[in-house]
């Protein structure tokens, strides 16, 4: 959903429009101080007003086929760990948070597995055997989501003699053609030909009639790896060491977790946890990239060791709000971030107090609702409100938001004024530029 618009609005509107987003990568993370900052150079692609007429639509369709199929949005997840030396027990605490939104049938449901030389309590999901998250006497470990950008829209150059050849490194390259076989009771036969460049499968093909010229591939490091992901979470469930944590973190690929975990020996750890590309210096994929340049590219995979990750650091506590981590490496990780607040609420919390944590502190921090995102928009905008609202019905709206926490309670009147004012202002200032169909694309990204 990300690609379409920022790629229509960099190539149409200029690279100026673009540093509203904050779309740098910061390698010092950003919980805490740090300034730095990595930028790709801008960079434009060849797309015509048809082209984006169907990646509109196809941005519009990722969104509306999750609704169709009900499957739960999963945004927002917090987890923390805190080591013994803070926590009344003396004992790691571990608190785990992860968002799905609700759904029926459920997304989780919970079981207490006991057998010879095995116990486990945990959260599954539907048709997964295994406890995604769980723990038992020995171990426990939660997940939030790592955010990375594993999956590049590429926009292929076809042959204009041969629709079934694209540019690859100068050279002519040949789609590969699958035939699917629908069966219809009572109709005829639907055949599908699911075309496949080097980069992935071409998805454009689903709008055929109504698409532009160029075709655009799919690179997504789910289809790209072996990805033995319910092998990782079969010796998750059983890792009673942290050498054996991390070994089957190492063994899920696809989609990218934060996996946070400790144990009743002291331990406690985080692993970002995906198989990340190597894509040529420079490169941006936050934008539709050409395949028929070096930029749609990889050129391998990072191993495991340069992912972002901590084990026992010295501070006593790691947090992860699906943030920009900070990898020890240096080395880049892209991806579709949420914002830093709830990540430095979580850091602030745990790293100001001196009292040592117990169960009902962490069940107070997990339930709390603010965050010091509303302050922070805030400090800028009520100067500029109060200059000009100048009706007495119109000021007796601010009245709310001047004395608001940021605390998003079921009742509070400021968070839902401050939630439409910045709808209101985000489509005034945007909506008249992109159009309505790309302004609402927009709004479904992070």
């Amino acid at each position: 959903r990300t690609e379409p618009p920022l790629t229509d609005i960099r190539d149409r509107l200029g690279a100026d429009y673009l540093r509203v987003f904050d779309l740098d990568w910061h390698p010092e993370g950003v919980v805490g101080p740090g300034t730095s900052a990595y930028r790709a150079p801008p960079t434009t692609t060849s797309l015509k007003p048809k082209d984006w007429q169907g990646l509109q639509q196809l941005a519009a369709l990722s969104h509306s086929a999750l609704e169709a199929a009900g499957v739960a949005a999963f945004e927002g997840s917090n987890a923390w760990v805190v080591a013994g030396r803070r926590t009344a027990s003396g004992k790691p605490l571990l608190a785990g948070d992860p968002h799905i939104a609700f759904s029926a049938p459920a997304v989780w449901y919970e079981a207490h597995l006991h057998a010879p030389g095995f116990e486990l309590y945990g959260h599954f999901q539907a048709l997964n055997p295994v406890a995604l998250l769980g723990h038992n006497t020995q171990f426990g470990w939660s997940l939030t989501m790592f955010e990375n950008d594993d999956m590049d829209l590429v926009a292929e150059k076809p042959n204009p003699v041969n629709a079934n050849q694209v540019a690859i490194g100068g050279q002519w390259v040949d789609l590969q053609v699958r035939k699917e076989v629908i069966k219809v009771k009572d109709s005829a036969d639907i055949v599908l030909n699911l075309r496949r460049s080097p980069h992935g499968p071409i998805i454009t093909d689903a709008f055929k009639d109504n698409f532009g010229d160029t075709p655009i591939a799919m690179w997504w490091a789910f289809l790209e790896t072996e990805n033995p992901v319910l092998q990782a979470f079969y010796e998750l469930n059983r890792a009673d060491t942290r050498d054996k944590a991390r070994a089957a973190v190492e063994k899920i690929h696809a989609p990218g977790l934060n996996v946070l975990w400790a144990n009743t020996a002291g331990d406690i750890a985080w692993w970002a946890a995906a198989k990340l590309p190597i894509r040529p210096a420079g490169v941006n994929p936050t934008f539709i990239l050409d395949g028929s340049a070096p930029e749609s590219d990889k050129l391998g995979w990072y191993d495991f060791r340069f992912n972002p990750q901590e084990e026992n650091p010295p501070r006593g506590y790691i947090v992860s709000a699906n943030h920009q981590p900070k990898p020890r490496s240096g080395v880049p990780v892209p991806g579709y971030y949420c914002l830093s607040d709830r990540a430095e609420r979580l850091d602030a919390s745990l790293r100001e107090s001196d009292a040592k944590w117990d169960t009902r502190a962490a069940q107070a921090l997990q339930l709390n609702g603010g965050s010091g995102y509303g302050a922070r928009v805030l400090a800028d905008l009520m100067p500029l409100l109060k200059a000009v609202t100048t009706d007495a019905y119109d000021k007796a709206f601010l009245e709310p938001l001047v004395a608001w926490d940021g605390d998003y309670s079921r009742d509070s009147v400021a968070a839902l004024l401050f939630t439409q004012l910045l709808y209101e202002l985000a489509h005034a200032a945007m909506a008249d530029e992109l159009g309505e169909v790309q302004f609402k694309n927009l709004l479904r990204t992070f």
